[in-house]
């Protein structure tokens, strides 16, 4: 029994390997994925930390770009926006402006601006360590702003909550693993499109861990949102599901289930 345990996670493991490798542009940057998805992982367990994110060129929908992944939560947003296709809804055609809340490393910010290379992405990540990150992915992309804050109910300063280790778990509502935290610049959606001379917010992306009911609940101008897609956390969210579902009444939405406990939703805006 155990043997066929330890088989089993071993070709789990190689699929996902081959996978990875798979996002490599060339054949020497399939080889880095490859070794990345190996190591890393172990690194993680091992509790190795602070190495030099490693510069990978990738390729998605026929558009090659640089990334760099820095630990085996990286590996994990990569999975996720590329190869799991988590934000691959119908959208309306030509957005011209993207605003991606949660973007962490900016694995989503990849998929976005591969497939929508026309549009404008404001990405916005509160967390130091991805935001670092985030800077190397796309700072010198001058089709994508990127903003260090977090966004949420009330203008000001904020606590937010960060696993050590974890780069893509830190959130506005603390949780046990919480054993970190940094004060972080905090603006409210409106206060933040005002800011930005957004008009118009023809794809609203999120993912934050369980503050995105506190983010939409106030914020007054969802009429300029044509679509919204991003991950419910109904684990995490301080309301009940019907409650964190009725934020999004503007829309018609969509969704795929990940577990009885979160779902990638999307919305069109009714008529």
């Amino acid at each position: 029994m155990r043997e066929r345990l330890m088989l089993t996670k071993a070709r789990n493991r190689l699929r996902r390997t081959v996978r990875l490798a798979g996002l490599g542009d060339a054949p020497a940057d399939s080889a880095k994925m490859a070794a990345l998805a190996q190591w890393l992982p172990l690194a993680h367990r091992l509790s190795i930390r602070g190495t030099r994110p490693t510069r990978v060129k990738l390729s998605e929908s026929g558009h090659a770009f640089s990334f760099h992944i820095g630990n085996a939560y990286d590996l994990i947003a990569l999975e996720e926006s590329l190869l799991n296709r988590d934000y691959d809804f119908d959208y309306q055609p030509s957005p011209r402006i993207i605003v991606d809340i949660g973007a962490n490393v900016g694995a989503s910010v990849a998929y976005f601006r591969c497939r929508f290379p026309n549009a404008v992405i404001h990405a916005v990540e509160p967390d130091p360590r991805a935001f670092a990150t985030l800077q190397l992915n796309h700072g010198q992309d001058s089709a994508v702003k990127l903003h260090q804050l977090a966004l949420g109910r009330r203008n000001g300063t904020a606590s937010l909550g960060m696993v050590p280790g974890k780069t893509n778990a830190s959130s506005l509502l603390w949780r046990a693993q919480a054993t970190e935290s940094v004060e972080v610049p905090l603006q409210t959606l409106d206060a933040f499109i005002k800011a930005q001379g957004i008009e118009q917010i023809d794809i609203l992306k999120f993912d934050i861990e369980g503050a995105e009911y506190e983010l939409l609940q106030n914020f007054a101008n969802v009429d300029r949102v044509r679509e919204l897609v991003g991950e419910l956390h109904y684990d995490l969210v301080p309301v009940s599901k019907n409650q964190l579902l009725a934020v999004f009444e503007p829309f018609s939405l969509t969704w795929r289930a990940l577990s009885d406990e979160r779902a990638i939703v999307h919305g069109a805006r009714k008529p």
